[in-house]
């Protein structure tokens, strides 16, 4: 059973995950996806919430939201996990075009933002 502060924790990586969904777009520019991409736009939102000033817990922030966005990718069929969650995200990332990145980041938002979601790993 969940508690407050697993219900916290998921609330606001859904919100980083709709965040970075939007800020891909500036972070990637022109070019193609690399594989980092998505933590440093992970990392560049955590940066704006409350604490965000503390670059180490925005790492931890960014890393946390990156294990749910694994966590979806494997859930919703989308590829197998990996070794690590980063390993997943990076695998299924590269050769992806930047709008397929920005969209699978908003439907893993709206996979732990509803009512009863899943909990991160």
């Amino acid at each position: 059973m969940s508690g407050p502060a697993d219900s916290v924790a998921t609330t606001t990586g859904a919100g980083l995950l709709a965040m970075a969904a939007d800020l891909l777009p500036a972070i990637v520019g022109d070019g193609p996806m690399l594989s980092s991409d998505v933590h440093a736009t992970l990392y560049s939102a955590a940066r704006v919430l409350p604490g965000g000033d503390d670059r180490g817990r925005a790492h931890l922030v960014a890393d946390q939201a990156e294990e749910m966005f694994a966590a979806y990718l494997v859930a919703a069929g989308e590829t197998g996990p990996a070794t690590s969650p980063r390993r997943t995200v990076r695998g299924w990332v590269t050769g992806s075009p930047m709008w397929a990145v920005a969209r699978g980041l908003r439907d893993a938002a709206g996979y732990f933002w509803r009512p009863g979601a899943h909990q991160p790993l």
